[in-house]
């Protein structure tokens, strides 16, 4: 029989509309793009795109494992009205699930992002008059999906919404302890820093990760990652484990319980390989990758924390070297 495994992924969906140009714009200047691209975009879709590239694989101890993938997010419009958009369609096409997105109905429009994106550089304007998804909300709507759904269960949640997303993570852990039978991990992206009431998220998962942006905000560039992540464990929960990203560096691990002088172990993973001649074409989402492959490593594949963080980078690298996220599998296998 093959393990089950469900996997439930919470976050804002946006349209993303990418304009490729060969440098950033000079303030009140005009400048043709070389291409226009409009995408579903969103951090948990984009993990989720990617992890729906390795369903059917076989978990390190060569157990076939059913993967269970679902959306967690608001849409505007209703279902049928959203039917054929790609921000459903390339979702669904790929056998995720989106019955835990609410609807919010036509008087809204969908989030929306223009990324002026050069070969080097990044740069996002957006707009999003979404509500965003309540506890209310997660317990009628969502929580029922997670209750039913097979197997071990992995929810993992952007780190946004914070005061509401406590309590939607208050309630799951509240139905997680009445399965002491069952595997069912928490993680939580943070990504933004200083978004209110995050603080308190970090007591709340079993899997932290963070951006290097985030480190920044409290004084910890990318050469004191070690620093920030002895800093921050004590706020974490205990037995949580934590890991951040830093970009072509890599990502810092830190697991385990602290020694006798109060360290943990840490572990420093070095990113991976930029497949094709042209190098990085495409960095829009790397991180999401990372995050898709991890999870995916640790949920479906069995992996321990090192070697998930490991996949992890070499599947954020591998992106960085395609337009989108397609074709990731094909260029790293577990």
């Amino acid at each position: 029989m093959p393990r089950q495994v469900s996997i439930f992924m919470y976050g804002a969906l946006f349209k993303d509309i990418i304009l490729g140009v060969d440098r950033f714009p000079a303030e009140d200047s005009k400048l043709a793009a070389r291409t226009v691209q409009t995408r579903r975009g969103g951090n948990t879709g984009n993990s989720l795109v990617v992890m729906s590239q390795y369903l059917g694989e076989s978990d390190i101890h060569g157990q076939r494992v059913d993967v269970d993938l679902n959306m967690i997010g608001c849409y505007a419009g209703t279902p049928e009205s959203q039917a054929a958009d790609v921000m459903v369609t390339d979702l669904t096409s790929r056998s995720i699930s989106i019955s835990s997105c609410i609807f919010r109905g036509p008087e809204f429009t969908d989030p929306t992002s223009w990324i002026i994106a050069t070969p080097s550089t990044r740069t996002i304007v957006n707009h999003n008059t979404m509500p965003e998804l309540s506890s209310a909300e997660f317990e009628a709507h969502v929580l029922p999906n997670i209750v039913s759904a097979s197997g071990e269960i992995w929810a993992h949640f952007e780190g946004r919404n914070c005061l509401e997303l406590s309590r939607m993570i208050a309630r799951l852990d509240q139905w997680r302890t009445s399965q002491p039978d069952r595997r069912i991990r928490i993680s939580v992206e943070f990504e933004k820093p200083r978004r209110l009431g995050m603080e308190a998220l970090l007591k709340q998962c079993d899997v932290a990760i963070f951006s290097a942006v985030y480190a920044a905000d409290y004084g910890y560039d990318a050469d004191h990652h070690d620093e920030f992540l002895r800093w921050i464990r004590p706020q974490c929960l205990p037995g949580c484990i934590q890991v951040i990203t830093n970009g072509d560096r890599g990502a810092t691990l830190a697991q385990g319980p602290t020694d006798r002088h109060g360290e943990c172990l840490l572990t420093h993973i070095p990113a991976g390989k930029v497949y094709g001649d042209a190098g990085v074409v495409d960095t829009i989402g790397a991180g999401d990758s990372f995050i898709g492959g991890y999870i995916l490593g640790m949920a479906a594949l069995q992996m321990d924390p090192r070697p998930a963080c490991e996949f992890g980078c070499r599947v954020a690298s591998a992106k960085c070297g395609l337009v989108g996220f397609d074709g990731v599998a094909l260029l790293v296998k577990p």
